[in-house]
């Protein structure tokens, strides 16, 4: 059997098998809306997955990736995506993009600060950033007015507040 006759597959797990990059033959499994490549040992996001134009959840979580690389900012349906516990150093500027985002999860990176555009992610509903200490957070999180929920550590939720006017409508755990 070719993975080509799998063409209509709506979700695809491959979690903690300690792959290292992914074959490209999942390039054509455009009807993807689910794509869970967690727990391997993925560097870095293959270019071919913006042809993947029905993901709404991409989930990296527990890789060894140091960016979110270029090709995500065209996966306009993309919902969720899940990076929590890899390498990376900052969220592009490009991640306003992704206009249907609605949760972001990024705990237990090495990310100091977010970028402007974050605050154009007006969709936004869950921020999950645990473990992450920031020296700053842009002034354009005020204009998340869909945010629900914040989860991030207690000595970071002050800083949150001081630049979300609306903060007292979010939900804060891990206080």
């Amino acid at each position: 059997g070719s993975i080509s006759n799998l063409c209509s597959l709506e979700r695809l797990y491959i979690a903690y098998n300690n792959f290292t990059e992914l074959n490209d033959s999942i390039r054509i499994l455009t009807g993807l809306e689910t794509l869970d490549f967690g727990g391997n040992n993925i560097e870095s996001i293959p270019d071919w997955i913006s042809n993947l134009s029905s993901l709404e959840s991409l989930i990296f979580d527990d890789n060894n990736l140091t960016e979110l690389n270029q090709t995500i900012k065209n996966l306009s349906s993309l919902k969720h995506l899940y990076f929590n516990d890899n390498k990376i150093n900052s969220i592009p500027d490009f991640i306003n993009n992704l206009s249907s985002l609605k949760t972001i999860f990024f705990s237990g990176n090495n990310i100091e600060t977010l970028p402007d555009s974050f605050g154009d992610i007006t969709t936004l509903n869950e921020i999950y950033c645990k473990d992450i200490k920031y020296r700053s957070l842009p002034s354009t999180l005020s204009k998340l007015t869909s945010l629900d929920l914040i989860e991030c550590d207690k000595d970071q939720k002050s800083l949150f507040k001081s630049v979300i006017p609306h903060h007292n409508d979010i939900s804060f755990y891990r206080e």
